[in-house]
């Protein structure tokens, strides 16, 4: 479309891959994606059991509170 001899034109690979381009033509497909979403799983599941843990140290804590205050005779609505 430009008028330049196709062997005037150069493509950088590397470059168009690190943006998720690829030629559609390629028979290899991208494994870089795979690796991409590999990595969000793992991060998300970490993060899922992060704070299931943190909710759990602290529903922990508060039921100790709660046998603390049962024990010396408080009632539900103290």
């Amino acid at each position: 479309m430009l008028g330049l001899r196709e062997d005037s034109v150069r493509y950088h690979s590397l470059l168009l891959s690190r943006y998720l381009i690829y030629d559609p033509e390629d028979p290899e497909p991208p494994m870089l994606l795979t690796l991409y979403l590999a990595i969000l799983v793992i991060v998300i599941a970490s993060l899922v059991l992060i704070i299931r843990n943190s909710f759990e140290v602290s529903m922990n804590a508060r039921i100790h509170q709660f046998g603390i205050l049962s024990s010396i005779g408080a009632s539900p609505g103290d």
